[in-house]
Order: C-alpha cells, then sequence, then structure tokens
C-alpha cells in the first residue's frame, strides 16, 4: 500500500511540473530539472513522494538563480553561492 501511495504522490508532483509543461507544449524549457532547461526550485526537508504534504513546509525557493528561504528578508544567496556550499 504504502508503494501505491507513493506512485500517486510522484503522480500529483509530476502533474504540477512536467505534465503541465507538456500539456502548454513548454516541455522543451521548464517543467524538469534539466541541464539547458529553465528551473524554478522549491526545496523541502524530507521526501514528498512519500509524504506529499511536506510540500508546505517549505526550506527555501530558488526563482531565476536567487534564493530566498520564508520568514527571511527575502533574498539569501544565489545559485553559485549554494553550488560553492556543496
Amino acid at each position: 500500500m504504502a508503494e501505491l501511495q507513493g506512485s500517486r504522490h510522484l503522480d500529483v508532483l509530476r502533474s504540477a511540473t512536467s505534465v503541465n509543461a507538456d500539456v502548454f507544449k513548454i516541455g522543451d524549457k521548464v517543467g524538469r530539472v534539466k541541464a539547458g532547461l529553465l528551473a524554478d526550485l522549491l526545496v523541502v526537508e524530507g521526501d514528498p513522494s512519500v509524504n506529499i504534504s511536506l510540500v508546505r513546509k517549505v526550506k527555501w525557493v530558488m526563482k531565476e538563480g536567487v534564493i530566498y528561504q520564508p520568514g527571511s528578508a527575502g533574498f539569501i544567496g544565489t545559485s553559485s553561492t549554494l553550488i560553492s556550499c556543496l
């Protein structure tokens, strides 16, 4: 049962990203995390394919290469900052 539930969570995540991009015929530009595509990222702690409610507990967001953290004054870094931390 847990596998089926996880599969459903992945379907929800895909519907919000790659499936929508394909429906609007922009899947060659957005909808996936892949080199050469535009991507805004929502980062959560944990695995939303196991617990979909984690998408409500945002750790940080990257939009157009700028990192934002909920509850902060906004900007906390850039994609370059993140890469140097990895």
